[in-house]
């Protein structure tokens, strides 16, 4: 639903859901862990999510370059 260097930005469309959702499943989409990738990402979404009074539920799904069916 959203990028973090491209449009649509990852906290436009982050503080759009927040009144709407009850559960964020973050889905970042760099097959392994960096801290220059992923990190980042997930650094952004923090961001916005300690400025908000309720927060939802977050669950963030683990790197995937050793799962058969990525590879």
């Amino acid at each position: 639903l959203a990028m973090r260097y491209g449009k649509p930005r990852l906290s436009s469309v982050l503080k759009k859901m927040l009144g709407e959702v009850d559960e964020l499943t973050v889905v970042p989409l760099y097959p392994q862990y960096a801290s220059s990738t992923t990190g980042t990402a997930l650094e952004a979404i923090f961001e916005v999510l300690k400025t908000q009074w309720n927060i939802p539920s977050l669950r963030i799904i683990k790197p995937f370059y050793d799962q058969t069916w990525y590879l």
